[in-house]
């Protein structure tokens, strides 16, 4: 059976519904591969079968390239644009586009035969095209750079700056060499009142350099 008796007489003037986005658009990430998602919407009580053409497909895998729409319902369309380790320069991005066709077809249409329809076009039927550009984000790595920034702040709000601020940090230094001496002390006076025992380990000698410390 010829793949056109396949589709539906139509005219440039049916309704093809939607595609959404109107543009296709990636988030570029250093060696990782990048993708996003293209709706086909049918708004029409028909069915639509439809085909997506890349210039670059050696770039590009698109899942599904080629299918039916249901009437009044969508389609997802996953675009998937392969790893790359530098960004790709303004000039090679200009030359991609994406084509969308789509025509009406005949309920009982196999899948198989959907790419032939869209080789030729016969009198009194017609094949909805539209081309999409590509465009690259750099969101995330804005992102990135927004966090390290962020990093630098918080770690630099712990640095003293203020006279009041370095006051503070000598007082908080000052209250803990006298809890530290405070310590000592008791220590000290504890191993005094244990005269056996402060006879037989400690010499006159070491008691003389400790009563300076007991006095202060």
């Amino acid at each position: 059976m010829c793949q056109q008796l396949y589709m539906e007489p139509s005219t440039k003037d049916d309704d093809f519904g939607e595609i959404e986005p109107k543009e296709l658009r990636f988030v570029f990430e250093p060696e990782k591969q990048i993708s996003c998602t293209v709706n086909l919407i049918n708004k029409s009580d028909r069915y639509m079968a439809f085909k997506v053409k890349a210039t670059t497909p050696k770039t590009y895998c698109v899942r599904p390239n080629v299918g039916i729409i249901q009437p009044h319902s969508t389609c997802q369309v996953h675009v998937k644009r392969q790893a790359e380790n530098v960004v790709p320069s303004s000039d090679v991005i200009a030359k991609e586009r994406f084509l969308f066709q789509r025509a009406f077809v005949y309920k009982v249409t196999p899948i198989n035969d959907l790419s032939p329809i869209f080789r030729s076009i016969e009198g009194g039927k017609y094949i909805n095209e539209t081309k999409f550009k590509v465009a690259l984000n750099f969101t995330k790595e804005i992102n990135l750079e927004t966090e390290e920034e962020d990093l630098k702040v918080r770690e630099s709000q712990d640095i003293p700056k203020t006279d009041s601020d370095i006051d503070k940090l000598a007082l908080s230094l000052k209250k803990a060499k006298k809890t530290i001496s405070e310590l000592m002390e008791q220590k000290i006076n504890h191993l005094i009142s244990k005269p056996r025992f402060f006879t037989r380990n400690i010499s006159s000698e070491k008691v003389d350099m400790l009563e300076p410390l007991i006095q202060q």
